[in-house]
């Protein structure tokens, strides 16, 4: 029994080693093990399925607790309104405040959701990434400042698209 590794780019120069071998005198079988790691990659591939199934169900929840927080917000900002009219505020001097506070509250909870998703990529993706690599296979790599930035102002423009929606 002798094992022999081969060092190469692609599964046609294995192929192209594995004729030579069978060619030699005295040997009497050649296996290529093209599939090492093929159990840990359909079960990284199931678990990236999974987290994405519940990233989407998140999201969809998600969506339904902000349209509920718009609803209960356009019902008190109507209420709001009403109560500053008779008081006499002009229509300018009741909007800016529900503007202001829908950008305070969305550029908080985009900071919160950027800090995370860095968090996540400065503890997490380059270990996890470096022994993907090791083993063959190649995850996603991501930008996450970029990420992190565009988080930030998705998180903004939707608290301040909610006030001004529910305005």
């Amino acid at each position: 029994y002798i094992k022999v590794k081969v060092d190469s780019p692609d599964e046609a120069s294995d192929i192209a080693v594995k004729g030579k071998l069978e060619k030699v005198s005295g040997v009497e079988l050649v296996e290529l093990n093209t599939h090492k790691f093929s159990g840990l990659i359909s079960a990284l591939t199931s678990l990236r399925r999974f987290s994405m199934a519940l990233m989407f169900g998140m999201s969809l929840a998600l969506l339904c607790v902000l349209l509920n927080h718009f609803k209960l917000g356009n019902a008190f900002q109507v209420q709001v309104r009403k109560t500053m009219s008779v008081l006499g505020a002009r229509g300018g001097q009741v909007f800016l405040p529900f503007a202001i506070e829908g950008l305070v509250e969305g550029a908080l909870g985009g900071a919160i959701a950027a800090g995370l998703l860095m968090a996540y990529g400065s503890v997490f993706e380059s270990q996890i990434n470096s022994m993907f690599v090791a083993i063959g296979y190649h995850p996603y790599h991501l930008q996450f400042k970029t990420l992190a930035l565009a988080l930030f102002c998705a998180g903004t423009f939707s608290g301040v698209a909610g006030s001004l929606w529910a305005t």
